[in-house]
């Protein structure tokens, strides 16, 4: 195959900052025929210091950081440019030319941050947006400048669908629940059963209320005409003020958490729940805005039929009308063992009912033939296929000779492919 020559990469800098979005902010100044775009003969316009002060407010709500935007540098150099506007001095026109870039490719990186994740700015030309269905940045500005609608452009450009939403509601309040301290760490031990009692059950009960999964419960104690507790104070205030019991309340919630991480609801705390339940606030926070960048990536409309499948969660669902029509489980690759299912987006053009399954070749050689040099029959018992295809001919030394002789024989390889049925690994 020809081997194409690399793009060259375009590099530009202004006032000792390189420019991150150089491939898009060319295209941009091109269509507006180099004329300035954030400032007139007055000097910069009040749009610019609109977007500086919108990236300041709304950065952090996307899950992005907002250092890696240079505001305040900007914020200077807007003031510098207004002070020598001012002064009586001769005024230096490429210190505006500067702040237009800078301004220009702020715009365009927290646009492609914000609306497709943290991607190659260099590959996004014209093509590149249109292929992956989303908003042409350089047109969205062109907009946006023209409109005056700053503000709103940018809101439009984010993730519109309802995980999104959730989650970015949800970063908030992890990062209040962060802002007060998180929750606490609860210690090792038994299992925790329903009526079991221990010592850590006033720590989980407060974890759990931290993060809403158990209601805050007030104890009561009001004395009776004769200044004695009444019976049913006296059982209130054992059953939710401090009690070492893991009572039913608590089992409740705790099924709740349990749902909530894809655990098994049966409300007994063993190992993976305890590891649930310890998970610091900061790497949920962590978790939230890796999720935020996981959704930017998709394409802008999903389709109102599609098939979504949750990896982490093991989970598909076949979606109609943003309503679920068929939820099933799934099997997904190992992390560890370098099969990790990939994350991707595709149209889906057919479907293949009890398919035949082509076996790769790492698994074949790792994990199948090995098996079937322990077990003869083993390939046969499971409905596998096994093919025996030529591949070429290499030279060998020739049989009962002593003078370096060769011989050429030839090469196979072996394919391995399993029959449709009830053992097929892909199922029906």
């Amino acid at each position: 195959k020809p081997v194409k020559a690399p793009r060259p990469k375009l590099k530009l800098t202004a006032s000792e900052d390189t420019i991150r979005a150089a491939s898009m902010l060319a295209r941009f100044y091109e269509e507006r025929e180099y004329r300035l775009a954030w400032s007139s003969e007055a000097g910069p316009q009040p749009l610019a210091e609109d977007l500086l002060e919108t990236i300041q407010a709304e950065a952090a709500h996307e899950g992005l950081q907002v250092a890696a935007y240079r505001l305040p540098k900007l914020q200077k150099l807007i003031q510098k440019v207004r002070d020598q506007l001012a002064s009586p001095q001769e005024f230096d026109p490429r210190l505006l030319t500067d702040l237009d870039l800078l301004l220009t490719d702020l715009f365009l990186t927290y646009s492609a941050h914000l609306s497709v994740g943290k991607t190659n700015l260099d590959a996004m030309d014209a093509q590149w947006f249109e292929t992956r269905q989303k908003t042409d940045l350089p047109q969205a500005l062109h907009n946006a400048l023209s409109s005056g609608q700053l503000q709103k452009t940018l809101q439009t450009l984010s993730p519109h669908y309802d995980g999104y939403t959730r989650l970015r509601e949800a970063l908030a309040r992890y990062r209040d629940l962060a802002a007060n301290g998180g929750w606490p760490r609860i210690p090792s031990g038994f299992d925790l059963r329903s009526g079991d009692f221990d010592e850590r059950i006033p720590t989980l009960r407060a974890r759990l209320q931290i993060t809403g999964d158990l209601e805050k419960q007030e104890s009561v104690n009001v004395a009776s005409s004769e200044g004695r507790p009444r019976k049913s104070e006296k059982t209130h205030k054992k059953k939710f003020s401090g009690s070492n019991e893991y009572d039913a309340p608590l089992v409740h919630a705790v099924k709740s958490f349990q749902r909530r991480h894809g655990l098994a609801s049966d409300g007994v705390i063993g190992g993976g729940t305890l590891a649930a339940l310890n998970v610091s606030v900061e790497t949920r926070i962590q978790q939230i805005t890796m999720n935020m960048e996981r959704w930017r990536t998709l394409p802008q409309d999903l389709g109102t039929r599609r098939i979504e499948v949750n990896i982490p969660n093991f989970t598909l669902d076949v979606v109609d009308n943003e309503q679920s029509a068929l939820h099933m489980k799934v099997v997904v690759g190992k992390m560890l063992e370098k099969r990790t299912t990939p994350t991707f987006t595709a149209k889906m053009t057919h479907v293949v009912l009890n398919p035949y399954w082509h076996v790769p070749k790492s698994i074949a050689e790792e994990e199948l033939f090995p098996l079937s040099r322990k077990n003869p029959r083993y390939f046969s018992d499971h409905n596998f296929i096994v093919r025996r295809v030529e591949v070429g001919e290499k030279q060998i030394p020739a049989p009962n000779t002593s003078d370096g002789s060769t011989v050429s024989t030839k090469v196979y390889k072996y394919l391995l492919k399993q029959a449709p049925g009830p053992k097929n690994a892909l199922g029906r």
